[in-house]
C-alpha cells in the first residue's frame, strides 16, 4: 500500500464534505421545533395523568386518615372499657375481702358454738354417768 500525500486542499474538501453530510442528516430548525412541540404535548399528557394520579393518591390518603381516626376512636373506647374493667376488678376484690371476713367470722362463730355444744354434751354425759353411778373424767 502506497501512502498518498494529502494536501491542504484535499483536507479542506474532506472537512467540507463531512459538514455537508452532517447538515444533510440534521433536521431543519422548523422540523426540530415540530418535534419539540410534539414532545411538549406528550409531557402535557403525562402531566395531566400525573395530576389525576395525584388526586387519586389524595383520595386514598384521605381514606387512610379516616381509617386512622376510626382506629383512634376504637382505642379510646378500649381504654374506657379497660378503666371500667379495672373498676369492676376493684369492686370484686372489695367484695372478696368482705366475703373472706364474713367467712372468717362465721367459721369462728361456728367453732365456738360447736365447742359449747361439745362441752354441753360432755356435761350431760357426766350427769348421766353420775346418775348411773359412775363418773367419766
Amino acid at each position: 500500500m502506497v501512502k498518498k500525500n494529502i494536501t491542504i486542499n484535499d483536507l479542506a474538501i474532506m472537512v467540507q464534505k463531512g459538514f455537508s453530510d452532517i447538515e444533510s442528516r440534521m433536521a431543519t430548525k422548523a422540523e426540530m421545533n415540530k418535534k419539540f412541540e410534539a414532545m411538549d404535548k406528550q409531557f402535557e399528557v403525562i402531566d395531566r395523568r400525573f395530576g389525576a394520579m395525584d388526586k387519586k393518591f389524595d383520595r386514598i390518603d384521605n381514606r387512610f386518615d379516616f381509617v386512622d381516626k376510626k382506629f383512634e376512636a376504637m382505642d379510646k373506647r378500649f381504654e374506657t372499657m379497660d378503666k371500667k374493667f379495672d373498676r369492676i376488678d376493684n369492686r370484686f376484690d372489695f367484695v372478696d375481702k368482705k366475703l373472706a371476713r364474713i367467712e372468717s367470722v362465721l367459721v369462728t362463730d361456728h367453732r365456738q358454738r360447736i365447742e359449747k355444744l361439745e362441752m354441753a354434751v360432755f356435761n350431760l354425759q357426766n350427769q348421766l354417768e353420775i346418775k348411773r353411778g359412775r363418773q367419766v373424767v
